[in-house]
């Protein structure tokens, strides 16, 4: 896959732009299917992600000023290990941990390389792991990657902590501690000390938001709500299969609290009263949306509560007989079975 250092001549730069230009569409196209696949798998996982999965396919000027630079010699643009750039960005270290492991046993690694492990302990620089990977070869029989087994792509992997301080520095030209002015050198490592810190601390908060919720037992306890111990009654009282990945429980809170419904066991009674008569409502729901449209095409349907739209539902979600989430639930019992004194 690389080659070996040498010169490249005007011929052969011509010849390579006509590769660079005839590989560039089908590679936008294995980019972005390729980031749709990664999406699914991290779902799965519940990877929490700072921002979307980011992809690009390497400029040619780019591209040409590299082969220059390094004098490489590669007689196709597919050659180029960082052609197709892809980049995750989890919120946690912990993520960022699952989703190397992930990608390491998901993927045909060729090259994996962590930049932390190259810096020494008075250095400062970001720490992201890199992989150049390909295809596994079952994907290649799937119609979504038929034809794509020619494509490799370059993944970055980093905290949202690690990626502030990748984007910063990248601003500032301070990728090495030399080409930074000693006047400035004590704030730049503060701020990677602080960055690195962050994660740390982070690392620390879900610790600590885990112990607390697993020395919960709000089946019988009685504490005043806030959103851990709201979630974990609404996962005890309520079914399984409404549940989604991001339901609002800060939203849910603020309006429990306006109803003066303060505690665990305040909610408990609450839903307990009303959990008959509001699943009832969620399969009603479902079976008319089905007789109105049978085959529910994949797109989302929504609804509207109190002027404003909470969410949307897969036609597959519907189908099956559910429409509320776990929050959507609870502001039905609030609307309709439990009106407002």
């Amino acid at each position: 896959m690389f080659s070996k250092p040498n010169r490249t001549d005007g011929m052969n730069m011509r010849s390579l732009q006509e590769s660079y230009d005839k590989s560039k569409p089908r590679a936008q196209k294995f980019a972005h299917r390729l980031c749709e696949q990664m999406a699914e798998l991290l779902i799965q996982e519940n990877v929490s992600l700072a921002v979307p999965i980011e992809f690009r396919i390497k400029e040619w000027i780019s591209f040409k000023v590299k082969v220059e630079n390094k004098k490489l010699t590669i007689a196709d643009a597919r050659e180029m290990e960082d052609f197709i750039g892809l980049r995750i960005i989890p919120l946690f270290k912990r993520d960022a941990d699952r989703v190397c492991s992930l990608v390491s046993s998901t993927f045909e690694i060729i090259k994996q390389d962590d930049a932390s492990q190259r810096l020494d302990v008075s250095q400062f620089g970001y720490h992201s792991t890199h992989f150049h990977l390909k295809l596994p070869k079952e994907w290649l029989r799937i119609p979504t990657f038929d034809g794509f087994g020619d494509f490799s792509a370059e993944l970055q992997v980093r905290t949202a902590a690690q990626h502030i301080w990748a984007a910063a520095s990248h601003v500032l030209q301070y990728k090495q501690e030399e080409s930074v002015p000693p006047p400035v050198l004590r704030s730049i490592n503060r701020v990677s000390a602080l960055l690195e810190t962050v994660d740390l601390e982070f690392e620390r908060a879900l610790y600590e938001r885990e112990s607390y919720t697993e020395a919960l037992d709000v089946t019988a306890d009685d504490e005043p709500l806030n959103v851990d111990n709201l979630r974990l009654t609404l996962d005890k009282t309520l079914p399984q299969k409404n549940k989604e990945k991001d339901e609002p429980y800060s939203l849910l809170l603020k309006k429990l609290q306006k109803r003066r419904i303060h505690t665990t066991k305040s909610l408990r009674h609450l839903l307990i009263k009303h959990r008959k008569a509001v699943l009832e409502k969620d399969r009603n729901v479902a079976q008319a949306l089905v007789a109105e449209d049978p085959d529910l095409a994949g797109g989302l349907v929504t609804t509207d509560f109190a002027g404003k739209t909470y969410g949307g539902r897969s036609g597959a979600r519907i189908r099956s007989g559910v429409f509320f989430s776990h929050v959507g639930l609870v502001i039905e019992i609030l609307n309709e079975f439990e009106p407002a004194p």
